[in-house]
């Protein structure tokens, strides 16, 4: 049995196995092609508050089973500890609760000026594999109604189940559609703006989303939940190296861990941001209206794609898009893992000739035997003539 690409959470350490594809060299050409993509697992993420108040987070993975036997197991828990920095985004104060009691540092601040709270989970990425993987992606996993194989049901059809507040409130499923997927977002005496060490946020058109829904429909009858309406969502987020750039490398250790080299390390960011209804901002508000505990589901890829998406919160300033866009041309010297496509949605500020529009990105809906159902999406602020669904 191959030892497999481990993503340890805080305390856990993931197992995944699978021979990754050589990534396709495209050019600068914004041009969305169809590509294969390789299927390793269904990842489920929960957070949730301990006795003390802590926000703790635990997950487990269920493998792409024609990659392992029925019998492995992949899924493994070595200690871990992990360290918070003193940086201002992740101070805790009367308005940011961080855990890092637990399995890996979960950050929370509350934005009063705007009603508006942000979650954020951060993973450490080890690869045990003897082989690289150059383009990790987590993508978002509406798992049905009605699933199978132990899913849970998520809620609005969203890929988000047990949905509690702070004062441990079941909430309904228009909170769950109003999570909305973002970059990480950092505090800053300016008010919020996107952490560029942590902007993980990826798009995804709808000819990719399905075409990674049919290849994880195929991946073996215990890893997918096989509800009528188990739908791959068009956003996720991507993995990158401690050292910059997407490649987490192959394991100079092999067939030993790869025991923190940074090689084989790297880094995942999961972040959401919702916004209380209309109405005046007070604490309880953020405390009954507002996520505290979920339960996340992605489906985890390999993919030729080497792209960065502009989040919701950057469309009018794309200086930090094109930051961002540099600082990856430099992390990737040397190797043909760069950054050809930013993908922007409608009345973008970022005009360089890699990007691309999506016309909307889909994170609450249903894609059953061919038909398209939105829910809840991702929208820019300009007209959508010549965008790519």
């Amino acid at each position: 049995m191959k030892k497999g690409l481990f993503l340890v959470f805080g305390t856990l350490a993931l197992a995944a196995c699978s021979q990754v594809e050589q990534p396709n060299q495209l050019g600068t050409s914004p041009t969305v092609q169809p590509e294969h993509y390789t299927v390793l697992g269904v990842l489920k993420m929960e957070v949730k508050s301990d006795s003390e108040g802590k926000l703790t987070a635990s997950s487990n993975f269920y493998p792409n089973q024609k990659e392992f036997s029925a019998q492995s197991r992949p899924l493994m828990l070595p200690p871990f500890s992990v360290t918070v920095s003193t940086d201002p985004a992740w101070v805790d104060d009367a308005n940011s609760v961080i855990g890092t009691k637990g399995r890996q540092a979960v950050v929370q601040n509350d934005d009063y000026a705007s009603g508006t709270r942000y979650n954020t989970t951060i993973f450490k990425v080890s690869n045990n594999l003897s082989t690289q993987f150059p383009n990790i992606a987590f993508i978002a996993l509406n798992t049905g109604s009605t699933p199978g194989n132990g899913y849970l049901a998520t809620l609005g059809n969203t890929a988000i189940a047990n949905l509690k507040s702070q004062s441990a409130m079941v909430l309904p499923d228009t909170i769950a559609r109003g999570m909305l997927p973002s970059h990480t977002m950092r505090r800053t005496f300016a008010g919020y703006e996107v952490d560029p060490n942590f902007a993980d946020l990826q798009f995804f058109t709808e000819a990719e989303a399905s075409a990674i829904q049919n290849a994880a429909s195929l991946s073996g009858s215990t890893t997918w939940p096989n509800g009528t309406d188990t739908t791959v969502l068009n956003y996720g987020y991507v993995a990158r190296n401690v050292n910059g750039g997407r490649l987490i490398g192959a394991n100079p250790n092999f067939p030993s861990s790869c025991a923190g080299n940074v090689q084989c390390s790297g880094l995942v960011s999961f972040s959401y941001k919702s916004v209380l209804s209309a109405g005046p901002v007070t604490s309880a508000r953020l405390t009954n209206e507002t996520p505290n505990s979920y339960t996340v589901y992605y489906l985890v890829t390999n993919s030729v794609k080497y792209r960065m998406s502009q989040s919701v919160e950057e469309l009018s300033d794309a200086n930090g898009v094109y930051s961002r866009k540099a600082l990856y041309a430099n992390q990737s010297s040397g190797n043909s893992f760069f950054i050809n496509q930013v993908a922007v949605l409608p009345g973008s500020a970022y005009v360089g000739g890699d990007r691309f529009v999506v016309c909307d990105v889909m994170f609450a809906g249903t894609r059953i035997g061919g038909v398209l159902t939105k829910q809840a999406t991702l929208q820019g602020v300009g007209p959508t003539t010549g965008c790519t669904p």
